[in-house]
This record gives structure tokens, C-alpha cells and sequence, in this order.
């Protein structure tokens, strides 16, 4: 029996120590809540709209108010101490007399992200317990409270991320214990107090992203224990403040993205344990201190975006720490020190830096950006030894030279290389075998020769090649197809060669997105399944916003995004066009340029993401594949200058987005498809193909094909010299018959008449005579019907057999089926055949017009083409031809007019073209001609129109023996003819235009020209013209002297003003504007853009501006005020003064300018309120004021808001203020649909005949944002629509009528203060493209309605208040994570992100919590213990007592046996009592 009591007493105390270790591993047990506390709590809860928060679920009054989530009580007193409900949706303000200040213990008050609305309520000062405060995440406003500065205890007060304003109350200077202070991203400003001295236990203080206008405080040394001080992205103004430095225990300093100004400079510094400091984006200036030298700890150094100068320090070599610098777009020069070598990454670009230092260690370098800045001579071969390089760029300088093999040593773990835009050259070394991390090759725009890099097919990684802009002359590279991640490949403007396709090569390039071979010299066919494999264009890749490598060292990526973006140049939709980052999403194709025939595959409607489409200038031939019409997302479509024939597919039409179409100099025919895509396309873009109609609404009028009158007045003459013999030869026939009829009646009726009388024939005729009277007159009438419709029909010709076999055996000299010589057969007329024309006199051949049609091969030296000895009139333009031309060609020597412009003839002008006396208009441009210039044409006396433009001739030009005196039309034009312009041109006195535009022609303008009074257009741009501008072009109508060096202007005679277009852009004009530029009064375009033009606009250029269209004097360096004077301007329809230095007011008169399209003021010093007057003016289209000095709200209650037209509005980078009430988009009612018309917004002026000589001068431009990156419009299609209020401070909620703006494509509201939920009228916007709403106090959800608009391609809500699920589709699910950061509160994220962001409990509570553990274990332990202890004691007595009652009496007495329990009875009662006190 004793043995199982003692099992009983083990399994007993075996029970006992599991429940004590249990207990001691469960939560800390609570007293029951205070019922004060309950009720307050619900009383609270009850203070907000009713929420199926799960926060608050277990909020009710049958369950402890301690066990309540979010609540902590004190064991001890059952207080509430801690409030932690973070991210719980209370969606209303805090009341005044809110319940939650009778929790008067509070030590821990987490609000954070609770869509708090409204002020902070002053009786918070009451909470005098607090030590935590955080109210942020949410949208309070107002100012914050004085009363906070009661809360002595408080060591954390974090207010961040709301709209609070104001100045900070003084009273926080009474908070002694404050250790952490974060205001950051709201809208406090005015002056840092004096009182921010005294806490001197801060830690961390952060005023980031706030409108702080004043100076930091002069004596900040009094914070012993500051760590991190952050007020970046302020107006914080003043010197330096180097006593900040004086801190010991510092290791943060931001002060970036200020307005700090003047030299830095670091004294008395004791910041020895100082990491990180930045003090990017301000106006600091001087030389780098030598002093920096003292921050021995400094890992992280951020200057860029200064005006730093000088050298960089030679005392930095003593940060041996520094790994990442960062000195970018500064004005350092001189000698880049060798020390700088052992960084990670060294970001100079954008500086004057010219030379190197020599190092002799070994550099541990990553990331290396030398971009933009006067590095020259050959490639720097100390780049070699650089074994660890990821990231190296030395574009936009002047290093030339060769390439060195050598730096196959440093691109084993390269990522990035980009040589671009130097003058490089030689062959490009054939050194990539171990670069197989290699992820981007630029090597554009150098002079770059030989043979394309064959070793790149073991970069498996490339994801973009741009050897764009170089000479490399070899054959098309198709094994880089083979590659599995090559996205984009510009091998355009080379000299590549040869066909595309081998029938035995794998065509790959699956991963291809963007491909341009482009103005090369490649032919041959493609055959039908060649895209077949190019799967990257049949779907949208999710990933990133940008093609772009996350490098190991980019941790601030924002501050050097140029060099690990891709890059490229290409035209789109007809513009050249820079891309600083190419898009995920962009797919595009660019053969244009070379001489590729045959059909256009089928299985390009495959490629259902392709974007743009350029395959002209080619010799494609056959119909226009229908499956273009799968291409839903087509935006560019250009298919010009081939040979395509049928019509253009109806299909077409459906295409929605296809914003920009050229289907001009083919031979198409039949209607053009109906739909706002083509009725709102250029006439240019149909033209040239004769058997198109439906022209009416795009063209205004039909377009028929008519005669030349030369050719008409020769048919006139055949016509009165045949009108007499043909006339006679049809009365003779009918004239014989009718008389056969009449002598057959009265012979067969009465045989006897004759030798009678006539009276006897008369008397004996009957009714059967009378009855064949009646059939000879029937027959009479029917004869002169005849002959009436004869001599209507047209003229008839009698082609003559030699004639007839020489055109069939000209045919049979070509491979061609074409159906323009389906006609030409020996059963048919030769003269009624396609292109054939004869005289009708003699039948022989006059004319022979074959344009556009693809011959495909060369002119024989024997052709029978040369037996059509009367030829007057040859085209054979566009018709594919190649070789040179035979010098048989003299043989036709009555040609008077010779056409073989737009084929691929090469080889020189034969000279004997001389002999061709009678030639009045000769046209060999667009030819690839070569030699130097055909000066023997010009001994031609009947010359009129000579056009040698787009070849290849060389050489200087001179007229020798010049009999021309007739030649009014000279064109010259693209070509490389160099030298000066000769004095002997002006021999040809009846010259009314001429062009030399885009050669290479130097020295100055000839004073001969003088004599060429009827000259009209001069074209001269894009020359190496210089010195001075004579003063007698000022008579000329047109004037284009563009890109250029001309420098000064020999000052005209007011007689002679007759300028109506004048062109001076870009060019080296300097000092004031000439004055004489007022006596212009005739002046319609006047363009004075990129030179270097000073001090002010003079005010007498309104005495010019009567009749001006257009006025561009942008990116000069103008000053002062921008004139008053546009009253008399009214029919001004651009005016572009962006890029100066312009200040004061904007200039109200321009009201009176009712044609007014576009105004471009951008980056000057304009100070003034919003003209909202602007919104009177019915055409105005595009209005750009950004980066000035605006300010002011929008709107004002009593103005009309206007603005009917605009369809580009840019007011970014301004201090514009206030709200937008919520009906302010209503009226602007060209943003709802799309507007027919031109493809741009342009000014077909009068006098610009030849648009396509000079269209930068008339074409609208402007910079702008798009898609998150700055991008010039060189021209501004008329179907964009944008608008970008972004960085200002205007606040309130987005205006719900920017729903009825439905032709919205670009929408940036960026970087302002507005509040509330984001209007779910967006998802209206369906054209909708770019949408940016990050950096402001939005709240609420991203409407779920977003996810359907299909053409978002780019979006951003980071840093805002957003919460709930991110909208699923794959325009969200493609973007960038960086889109969705700083919105706690979303989720759904893991497809984008890769991983759920959760929150975490800061590191404070949890230390709090530990404390309070601590404090109160010993007596919980001892509780614990003490009851079991009694009843084991108990037990195990009562075991021994029942058993040997008599061996314990005998032993102890019965005294002793009652002693003990007395004294244990005694005992429990002390420690109860010590217990309870």
C-alpha cells in the first residue's frame, strides 16, 4: 500500500512540474479588465463607422477587455497601458471628446494607417503617460496640436505620411525625453524654432518631403546623441550647416533635394562613425573640402546634381571605407584621381572630367559611369586590368581610336557596356567569347568598320545589340538568333549587306522585341513563314517597367538611372526618336530603307503585340497581306515606296490604336477603308497611288490622274493635221454604198427610166419605191449617227511593227509578271498598251511611262529600249532597277524629259547624258549613285529641272561651260558633295529654287549668288556653312540655313526684306537679337531655336510679328521679361520660348492671338499666377509652363475655366497651389474624343512647297514626361492627349470629371498633396496609356475597374496611403514592384514583388513588453508554486499520519504533532498578507 502512494505521490508531482512549465510558458496571465476601461474602449470603437475589421471582432463585453486585440492592461492595476491598432480601417476622424482620452495610463498609441481623417484633437495632451505616439499613415490635416507638448514622457512621436500644415508649435520643445521625431511627407513648413536645440536626446529626426522654406539652425551641436538627421526633398535654403558635423555619435545626414547653395565645408567635425551623406540636388557650389577627409567611416557619398567645381580632393583617399560615389552632373573637371579605382561604384557623368590618374593597385570597381563628360584620345587601357567590372559606360565622349583587344580581361562579369556617341573606329575586336553575363552592347553612333563581332554568340545573356550609326560592313548576322534572350537588335545605318534568309540557317530570334535594320544595303526575299519564330511579339512579357539590369551595387537606383537603362534611337511613327529606356511592352520592326522585294510574309499577322511596322523603301510587290488586320495593337504602320499593288484590306479599319499610316508611292487602287484611324491621317500618306479612291474626306478633293499639257497639245496638233483625211475617208465608203442602194432601186423597178424623162419616173413610182425611200433615208440617218460617234471617240492609232518588237523585247529584258505589261502582246495595238503613248501622225512611240513598276533587274548596254529612237518623255521611276546607266542611253536624243528617280542605280552619271540636247527636266534622285558631280549636264541648253538628290555623289561642285541659262530648278540635296559652294553657280540667272541641303559643303555663301535675282527658296541646311550671312538673301521668300555654323548677318538694306519663312536654327549666332529682324514684315515662320542668343527680346519685334505663324526662339539664353507685345499677333499659331532665361510676368497680350495652338514657356524664370485667360482662346491645343516659377491655385471661383481645345496641358515642377473643384475637366471637351486631321500639329505655311526639306521648323515640339521619363516631342501627333500637374502642392481630391476626359492617353498627378480615394472615373480613361498618382495622401483602394483598361501600360501609386488588393490583369501584373511601394496597406502583390511585404512590431513595443515581463515574474512564480506546494504537502502527511499514527505520536508527542500545523496555518497567513500588500 505504501509502495503505491508513493507511485501516487511521483505521478503527482510529475503532473505538478508539467502545469508549472506549462504555466511558465504561457502569456502573461491579466487581471480582470477595469470596467472604466471596457466601456471606454467601447465607447470608442462605437466612435467610428461600423467595420468588419477583424481588429475588432473580439471587441465586446462578454470577454475580457485585456484580451481584446490590440489591447494591453498593467497586471498589476488592470489599466489600459497600450492601444495598438495599426492598419485597422476606422475611415472618420478622431472626435474632440473622443473616449479614447479617458485611457488616461496609456503608455503605447499605434494608430498607424487607420484611414484617420480630420485634426488631431487637442485633448491628446491629456494622455500625459505616453511614450509612443504614432498617428501615421493616414489623412489628418491641420496644424499639429500645442498640446502635444504635455506629454513629457514621450520618446517617440511619429506623425508621418499625412497633409498636417503649419509650423511646428513650439511646445514640442518641452519634450525632453523625445528620442525618435518623424514628420516626414506631409505639409508642414516655415521656420525650424529655436526651441528644436533643447532635445538634445534625439536620435533620429526626419522632416523628409515636407515645404520647409527656412534656414536649419545655425548651432545644432547640442545633440550629443543624434544619429540620423533627414530633411531631403525640402526648400530649405541657406549655407552649409556645418556645426551638424560636430556630432559624435552621427551616421546619417540627407540633405538632398534642397535649396541649399554656397560652399560645404567641414570644421571642428567630430562625426567620426558618419556612413552615409547625401547632399544630391541642391545648389552647392565650389570645390569638394579637403576636409571631407575626417569622416574616416564613410561608406556612401551622394553630390550629384550640383554645381560642384573644381578637381575632385585628393584627400579622399583616406575614406578607405567609401565604396559607393557618387559625383554626377557637377562641373568637376581635371583628373580623375587614382585613389577612386578601389570603389564599387564611381558615378561621375555629366562633368567636364578630362583625363586620368594612373593607379597602381588593383581596383575592386563594379559599376563605372565616365558618360558625358571631355574624356578624348584613345580608349584608356587601365579599364583592362579592371577584372570586376558589372556595369562600365563611357558614352557621349570624345575617346577615338581603335577599340583594344585587351579588354576582353574586364568583361567577364559585365553586364553593361556602352561606347556609344564617340568617334571610335577601325574594326570593332571580336573579344566577347568570355563575356557570357553580358546583358547590353552599345557601340552606336562611332565610326566603327569591318565585320560584326561573331564571338557575341556566346553572350547567351544579350538582351540588347546597338551597333546603330557605324560603318560595319558584312552580311546580316542571323546565328545572333540563336540567342535566348535578345530583346532588341539596331543594326541600322551600316553597311550591311545581302539577304535576310538562307533557306539552310534557323530563322530564331524568339525573344525578339525590337529589331531595326534600317537604312542598310540588305535584299533579297523573305519567305511567308519568316516570323513564324519570333514568339516574344506574339504575347506581352510580365516583369519590369523597363529593360534594365538591377545591379548588386545600384541600391539608389534614382540617382544613376541613364546608365543601366537600354537605349536606342528609332523612328517612330516618322519621327526620329530618342528611347532612353525601351518598355517591356514595346514591340516594333523597322526594315525600312533597303532593297528588299517579293511579298510581304503572311505570318507577319503573328505578331499580335507588334506596335510598329516600317517596311518602306523597299521593293515589296504583291498585295497588302490581310492578316495585319490580327495586329490589334498597331500603333505605326508605314508601307511606303514599294511596289504593292490591289487594295488596302477593309480590315484595316478595326485597327483601333493605329494612330499613324503611310501607304503613299505604290500602286494601290480600289476605296480606302472607312474609319476614324484613316480620316484622320495626312493626304502625303495616300498619295502617289492613282487608283485609290475615297480620298474625299482626307484630301478634301478627288485626286485624279491628268496629261501633261505638253502631251496634251501634241495630241491636239495629231488631231487638226488627221481631221481632213480621216473625214474623207469615212464620207467615201458610206458615200459608194448609199449610192450601189439608190441605183439598185430604180434599176430593178423600172429598167427603162433612163432614156425617158424624169417626169414619165415620177408618175409611174409606187408604194413600194416610196417604201425603199424609206430604208434610204434610215440608212443616212444611221451613216452621219455613226460618223458623229466616231469623231467623238478618242484618236486612233496604228502602232508600227518595229515599235511593237522593240517594246516586247524591252519587256523580255526583266523577270517580271507585273500587270502594268499584262497588256503587251502582238495581238493588241502597241499603242493602246499600258505606259505606251504614240504619235498619231507617224505610230511611233513618244512615251514610255512605266513608274512603279518592278522591273527588278539592270539596263541592258544593248537594250531595245534604245530603238525607240522618238522617244520625247521616259519614267521608269520606282521600278527597281539596278546597275548603271548605259551610255547608250545618248541614242534617245529627242528625250525632253528623263525620269529613273527612286531605284538602285549606281555607278556614275554617264557624261554622254550631255548629248541629250532636247532634255528639258531630268530626275535621278534616290538613286545610289556614286563620283563625283555630272557637270556635263549642264551643257545642256534646254535644261530646266534638275534633280541629283539622295545619292551618294562626292566631291566639290563647279559649272565649267555652262549653256543652262534656262535651268530654274536645282536640287542637290543628301548627297556628300563637299567643298565650297562654287561662284560660277550664279551663271544660271533664271534659278528660282535651289537646294543643297544635308551635304557637307563649307566656307561661306558665295557673293555671286547676288545675281540670281529671281532665286525664291534656298536651302542650305545641314551643311558645314560658316561665317558670315550675306545680306542680299534677305530678298529670298524661303529661306533654310538650319544646323550650320553660321555666326553673325551682314545687315540688310530695308529694300530688300522680303524673308517670308526664315530658318536659323541651330547654328552659332551669338549676342542680341538683330534688330532688323523687326523690319520683316512679311515674315509667316521665324525660327532662331538652339543658338546662343542673349539679353532681351527686343519689344520692336512686334512691328514683325503682324502676319507670324510661327515663333520659335527656344533654347537660347534670352533674359529679362518676355515682351507684351503680341496685340497685333493674331494669327500666331505657335509661340516656343522654352529653354531660356526669361523672368517677370506672362506676357497677357497674347490673348488677343486667337489662332494661338501652342504655348511652350518651360524652363525659364516666369514668376506669375496661372494665366487661366488662356482658357478664352478656341484653338488652343498644347500649353506648357513647367519648371518656372508659377504659383497660385488653378482655380478661382468666379473665372471661367475654359480651355476647350487643349489636348497637351504640362504645368509640372511649378508651386502651384489649392483645389480643383470636382467639375473642372468638364469643359475641356477636345480631350473627350479624337480629332480628324493632319498626323501632327503643323502649319502648312504658304510658302513651305517643300514640306519635307524643313519640317523642324514647322512641326510642333516640346518636352514632357512620358511614361516616367523626360522625352522630347519633335512633333506632337494630333490624337495625344496629356496632362501632368505633377510636383506642385495642390491638395484636396482628383476632380471626378477626369472621367469625361476619354481620350486621355498620358495622366500624371505626381508628387502633389491630394487626398481621399482615387476616382474609380479613371477607369473611363480607356485609352488611357500612363497613369502616375504616386507621392501624394491618396487613400482608400485602387478601383478594381483599372484592371480592364487595356492600354495602361505604365502606372504608379507608390508612396501614397492605398490599401486593399491590387487590381489583377496584366497591366498590373507587368509593372514594376517600385509602382506599388511606401502603401502599406496593399496586398497582392507576390506576382509582381515576388514576396508578401508584411509589418512587423517596431523594435520599442517589443523591448517594452520584455520590461514588463521582468517585473512581474518573480511574484507570479511565486503564486504559482505556493498552492501546489500546500497541497503536495498535505497529501504526503496525511500519507505518513494514516499509517503510523502511533510511531509519530510515541516519537513527537501529541503536542509536537499539532505544532506544526499551527505553525504552517500561521505561515500561509503572512505571506497571503505580504501577498496582498
Amino acid at each position: 500500500m505504501i509502495r503505491n502512494h508513493c507511485y501516487f505521490f511521483c505521478g503527482i508531482v510529475t503532473i505538478y512540474f508539467s502545469l508549472l512549465i506549462r504555466a511558465l510558458a504561457s502569456p502573461t496571465l491579466h487581471f480582470n479588465c477595469r470596467n472604466d476601461q471596457r466601456d471606454a474602449l467601447l465607447e470608442f470603437r462605437d466612435e467610428f463607422p461600423p467595420t468588419d475589421d477583424s481588429n475588432l471582432s473580439s471587441w465586446n463585453k462578454s470577454s475580457d477587455c485585456c484580451l481584446w486585440n490590440g489591447v494591453t492592461c498593467n497586471d498589476k492595476s488592470g489599466q489600459v497601458i497600450s492601444l495598438d491598432l495599426h492598419d485597422t480601417s476606422l475611415n472618420s476622424s478622431l472626435k474632440t471628446n473622443s473616449s479614447l482620452f479617458r485611457l488616461h495610463y496609456l503608455r503605447h498609441l499605434n494608430l498607424a494607417g487607420c484611414d484617420l481623417r480630420g485634426e488631431i484633437p487637442g485633448l491628446i495632451g491629456n494622455l500625459n503617460h505616453l511614450r509612443y505616439l504614432s498617428l501615421d499613415y493616414n489623412y489628418l490635416i491641420g496644424v499639429i496640436p500645442i498640446s502635444i507638448g504635455n506629454l513629457s514622457r514621450l520618446t517617440n512621436l511619429e506623425l508621418f505620411a499625412n497633409d498636417l500644415e503649419g509650423e511646428i508649435p513650439t511646445s514640442i520643445g518641452n519634450l525632453n525625453e523625445l528620442r525618435v521625431m518623424s514628420l516626414d511627407h506631409n505639409s508642414l513648413g516655415g521656420n525650424i524654432p529655436i526651441w528644436f536645440t533643447n532635445l538634445t536626446k534625439l536620435s533620429q529626426f526626419s522632416l523628409r518631403s515636407n515645404n520647409f522654406t527656412s534656414t536649419l539652425p545655425l548651432d545644432m551641436s547640442g545633440f550629443h546623441n543624434l544619429e540620423l538627421f533627414d530633411v531631403a526633398y525640402n526648400s530649405f535654403l541657406g549655407p552649409f550647416p556645418k556645426s551638424l558635423f560636430s556630432l559624435p555619435l552621427l551616421q546619417s545626414v540627407d540633405l538632398g533635394v534642397n535649396q541649399f547653395m554656397g560652399p560645404i565645408e567641414f570644421v571642428n567635425t567630430s562625426s567620426s562613425k558618419l556612413q552615409f551623406l547625401s547632399l544630391h540636388q541642391n545648389r552647392f557650389d565650389g570645390p569638394i573640402p579637403e576636409s571631407i577627409s575626417k569622416f574616416l567611416n564613410l561608406r556612401r557619398l551622394y553630390f550629384s546634381q550640383n554645381n560642384f567645381s573644381g578637381p575632385v580632393p585628393k584627400s579622399m583617399s583616406k575614406l578607405v571605407d567609401l565604396n559607393d560615389l557618387q559625383l554626377s552632373n557637377n562641373k568637376l573637371e581635371g583628373e580623375v584621381p587614382g585613389f577612386l579605382w578601389r570603389m564599387n561604384t564611381m558615378m561621375i557623368s555629366h562633368n567636364s572630367f578630362s583625363s586620368f590618374e594612373k593607379f597602381s593597385r588593383e581596383s575592386s570597381i563594379q559599376m563605372l559611369d565616365l558618360s558625358s563628360n571631355s574624356f578624348r584620345g584613345p580608349f584608356p587601357n587601365w579599364i583592362c586590368k579592371l577584372k570586376w567590372l558589372s556595369v562600365l559606360d563611357l558614352s557621349n565622349n570624345l575617346f577615338n581610336g581603335s577599340i583594344p583587344t585587351c579588354l576582353r580581361n574586364s568583361i567577364v562579369y559585365l553586364l553593361d557596356l556602352s561606347l556609344r556617341n564617340n568617334s571610335f573606329s577601325g574594326v570593332l575586336p571580336d573579344i566577347f567569347d568570355g563575356a557570357t553575363s553580358l546583358r547590353l552592347f552599345d557601340v552606336s553612333q562611332n565610326q566603327l568598320e569591318g565585320k560584326f563581332p561573331k564571338s557575341l554568340i556566346h553572350c547567351k545573356s544579350l538582351q540588347l545589340v546597338n551597333v546603330g550609326g557605324n560603318k560595319i560592313k558584312d552580311t546580316f548576322p542571323s546565328w545572333l538568333g540563336s540567342l535566348p534572350s535578345l530583346n532588341v537588335l539596331s543594326l541600322r545605318s551600316n553597311k550591311f549587306y545581302g539577304r535576310l534568309y538562307h533557306p539552310h540557317v534557323s530563322i530564331g530570334f524568339q525573344s525578339l522585341r525590337v529589331v531595326d535594320v534600317s537604312h542598310n544595303d540588305f535584299t533579297g526575299t523573305l519567305p511567308p513563314h519568316y516570323y513564324s519564330s519570333w514568339r516574344e511579339m506574339t504575347m506581352l512579357n510580365q516583369g519590369t517597367d523597363y529593360m534594365v539590369n538591377f545591379m548588386k551595387g545600384s541600391r539608389y537606383m534614382l540617382l544613376f538611372p541613364e546608365s543601366i537603362f537600354r537605349s536606342m534611337e528609332m523612328v517612330i511613327k516618322g519621327v526620329e526618336t530618342n528611347f532612353e529606356r525601351i518598355r517591356q511592352d514595346f514591340r516594333a520592326i523597322d526594315f525600312s530603307g533597303n532593297k528588299i522585294y517579293g511579298k510581304i510574309p503572311e505570318s507577319i499577322g503573328f505578331l499580335k503585340e507588334l506596335r510598329l511596322l516600317n517596311l518602306s523603301g523597299n521593293a515589296f510587290t504583291s498585295d497588302i497581306p490581310r492578316s495585319l488586320a490580327n495586329l490589334t495593337d498597331l500603333e505605326a504602320l508605314d508601307l511606303s515606296s514599294n511596289k504593292l499593288s490591289g487594295q488596302i484590306p477593309q480590315d484595316f479599319s478595326k485597327l483601333s490604336f493605329l494612330s499613324y499610316v503611310n501607304f503613299s508611292h505604290n500602286l494601290l487602287q480600289g476605296p480606302v477603308p472607312r474609319s476614324t484611324q484613316f480620316q484622320r491621317q495626312k493626304c502625303s500618306s495616300f498619295l502617289d497611288n492613282p487608283g485609290l479612291y475615297g480620298l474625299e474626306e482626307i484630301c478634301g478633293e478627288r485626286h485624279v490622274p491628268s496629261t501633261t499639257s505638253q502631251q496634251a497639245v501634241k495630241y491636239s496638233e495629231a488631231k487638226e493635221r488627221m481631221i481632213n483625211w480621216v473625214a474623207a475617208a469615212i464620207a467615201y465608203g458610206p458615200g459608194i454604198l448609199c449610192g450601189l442602194v439608190i441605183g439598185h432601186i430604180f434599176t430593178s423597178h423600172n429598167q427603162e427610166w433612163f432614156p425617158k424623162n424624169l417626169d414619165l419616173f415620177f408618175k409611174k413610182t409606187d408604194t413600194m419605191i416610196q417604201g425603199h425611200c424609206y430604208c434610204f433615208f434610215g440608212i443616212v440617218t444611221i451613216y452621219f449617227s455613226l460618223l458623229i460617234h466616231i469623231l467623238a471617240s478618242p484618236t486612233l492609232h496604228f502602232c508600227r511593227h518595229n515599235q511593237r518588237d522593240a517594246l516586247l523585247g524591252f519587256r523580255d529584258e526583266f523577270p517580271t509578271d507585273e500587270s502594268n505589261l499584262s497588256s503587251w502582246n502582238q495581238s493588241s495595238d502597241c499603242c493602246l498598251w499600258n505606259g505606251v503613248t504614240c504619235d498619231d501622225t507617224s505610230g511611233q512611240v513618244i512615251s514610255l511611262d512605266l513608274h512603279e513598276t518592278p522591273l527588278n533587274s539592270s539596263l541592258k548596254t544593248n537594250s531595245s529600249l534604245f530603238k525607240l529612237q522618238y522617244l520625247h518623255h521616259l519614267n521608269l521611276s520606282n521600278c527597281n532597277l539596278h546597275g548603271e546607266i548605259p551610255s547608250s542611253l545618248k541614242n534617245l536624243s529627242h528625250l525632253t524629259t528623263l525620269d529613273l528617280s527612286a531605284n538602285y542605280l549606281v555607278g556614275a552619271v554617264p557624261t554622254s547624258l550631255g548629248n541629250l540636247k532636247e532634255l528639258r527636266v531630268m530626275s535621278l534622285n534616290n538613286n545610289s549613285f556614286l563620283g563625283p558631280f555630272a557637270k556635263s549636264l549642264f551643257s545642256i541648253p534646254s535644261l530646266q529641272s534638275v534633280d541629283l538628290g539622295g545619292n551618294q555623289f562626292t566631291g566639290s561642285i563647279e559649272f565649267v561651260s555652262t549653256s543652262s541659262s534656262e535651268l530654274q530648278f536645282l536640287n542637290l540635296d543628301h548627297n556628300k558633295f563637299n567643298g565650297p559652294i562654287p561662284e560660277s553657280i550664279s551663271k544660271f540667272l533664271n534659278l528660282r529654287r535651289l537646294y543643297l541641303s544635308h551635304n557637307n559643303f563649307t566656307g561661306s555663301i558665295p557673293g555671286s549668288l547676288s545675281k540670281l535675282v529671281n532665286l525664291t527658296d534656298l536651302h542650305l541646311s545641314k551643311n558645314k556653312l560658316e561665317g558670315e550671312v550675306p545680306g542680299f538673301l534677305w530678298r529670298l521668300s524661303t529661306m533654310m540655313i538650319c544646323h550650320n555654323s553660321f555666326n553673325s548677318f551682314e545687315t540688310p538694306s530695308q529694300e530688300t526684306l522680303l524673308v517670308q519663312v526664315l530658318d536659323l536654327s541651330s547654328n552659332s549666332f551669338h549676342g542680341p537679337l538683330p534688330n532688323w529682324i523687326c523690319n520683316l514684315k512679311g515674315l509667316s515662320l521665324l525660327d532662331l531655336s538652339n543658338n546662343h542668343f542673349n539679353g532681351s527680346i527686343p519689344t520692336c519685334l512686334r512691328n514683325s510679328i503682324v502676319s507670324l505663324l510661327d515663333m520659335s526662339l527656344r533654347n537660347n539664353s534670352f533674359g529679362g521679361a518676355l515682351p507684351d507685345i503680341f496685340g497685333d499677333a493674331t494669327k500666331l499659331r505657335s509661340i516656343d520660348v522654352g529653354l531660356n532665361q526669361l523672368e517677370g510676368k506672362f506676357p497677357k497680350s497674347l490673348i488677343n492671338c486667337k489662332a494661338l495652338q501652342l504655348v511652350n514657356v518651360a524652363s525659364n524664370k516666369i514668376k506669375d499666377e496661372f494665366p487661366s485667360w488662356l482658357g478664352s482662346l478656341p484653338s488652343l491645343n498644347v500649353l506648357s509652363l513647367r519648371s518656372n516659377e508659377f504659383y497660385g491655385p488653378l482655380y478661382h471661383l468666379h473665372v471661367s475655366i475654359g480651355f476647350r481645345s487643349l489636348r497637351v496641358i504640362d504645368i509640372s515642377h511649378n508651386d502651384f497651389t489649392g483645389t480643383i473643384p470636382p467639375h473642372y475637366f468638364l469643359n475641356w471637351s477636345e480631350m473627350t474624343t479624337l480629332t480628324k486631321g493632319n498626323d501632327y500639329m503643323v502649319n502648312p505655311t504658304k510658302v513651305s512647297r517643300y514640306m519635307g526639306l524643313f519640317p523642324e521648323s514647322i512641326y510642333r515640339s516640346m518636352e514632357m514626361v512620358n511614361k516616367g521619363v523626360e522625352t522630347r516631342f519633335d512633333r506632337i501627333r494630333q490624337d495625344f492627349r496629356a496632362i501632368d500637374f505633377s510636383c506642385n502642392k495642390i491638395s484636396g481630391k482628383i476632380p471626378e470629371s477626369i472621367g469625361f476626359l476619354k481620350g486621355l492617353r498620358l495622366l500624371n498627378f505626381s508628387d502633389n498633396v491630394f487626398t481621399s480615394d482615387i476616382p474609380r472615373s479613371l477607369a473611363n480613361l480607356t485609352s488611357l496609356e500612363t497613369l502616375d498618382l504616386s507621392s501624394n495622401k491618396l487613400s482608400g483602394q485602387i478601383p478594381q475597374d483599372l484592371g480592364n483598361l487595356a492600354f495602361l501600360s505604365y502606372m504608379n501609386f507608390s508612396h501614397n496611403l492605398l490599401q486593399g488588393p491590387v487590381p489583377r490583369g496584366t497591366q498590373f501584373e507587368r509593372q514594376n514592384c517600385s509602382s506599388f511601394l511606401g502603401n502599406s496597406g496593399l496586398y497582392g502583390l507576390k506576382e509582381i514583388c515576388g514576396s508578401l511585404h508584411a509589418v512587423s512590431p517596431t523594435a520599442q513595443q517589443a523591448d517594452e513588453y520584455s520590461e514588463e515581463e521582468e517585473q512581474i515574474f518573480s511574484w507570479v512564480a511565486a503564486v504559482i508554486a505556493y498552492g501546489p506546494g500546500m497541497f503536495c504537502g498535505l497529501v504526503i502527511g496525511h500519507i505518513f499520519a494514516s499509517h503510523n499514527q502511533e510511531r509519530l505520536t510515541e516519537k513527537f508527542g501529541r503536542r509536537k504533532l499539532i505544532h506544526p500545523k499551527c505553525s504552517l496555518s500561521t505561515s500561509l497567513a503572512l505571506s497571503n498578507k505580504h501577498i496582498l500588500v
